[in-house]
């Protein structure tokens, strides 16, 4: 009995690891692609700090996974966004209002899984 729990629960934490992982290169292939469609310079992209529910379970529960993504439209600028993930499937962009949009022969139509952050208020601490 106990072998076969023991090895019930390596297959989870197993299925677990390989799970984040695919999800992990799907985020950075999505950020990468729409990046490029976009002309801006990918910076750097990482899993949100606050997520430490399995993938398993947040795919039980219908909750998306987040990564944050830090991009740069001009040379000196660098704006975040972020990258929400149901499992596998429905990517949502989330982006900053940018001050300097980019030329219109550029511009890429807005897709329908990219929504706006909201502003900012003054006593936020984020």
């Amino acid at each position: 009995m106990t072998v076969e729990l023991f090895l019930a629960l390596l297959g989870l934490i197993i299925a677990e690891f390989w799970l984040r992982r695919r999800q992990a290169e799907l985020a950075n292939r999505l950020i990468e692609q729409y990046c490029q469609r976009q002309h801006w310079q990918l910076l750097s992209v990482a899993r949100h700090e606050e997520e430490l529910m399995p993938v398993l379970l947040r795919t039980l529960l219908k909750k998306s996974a987040c990564f944050v993504f830090e991009f740069s439209v001009e040379p000196q600028s660098a704006h975040r966004g972020e990258l929400l993930l149901q499992g596998l499937h429905a990517p949502l962009f989330r982006l900053p209002p940018l001050a300097t949009p980019a030329p219109q022969e550029q511009t890429v139509p807005a897709a329908d899984n990219v929504i706006p952050f909201r502003p900012r208020l003054p006593d936020d601490r984020r």
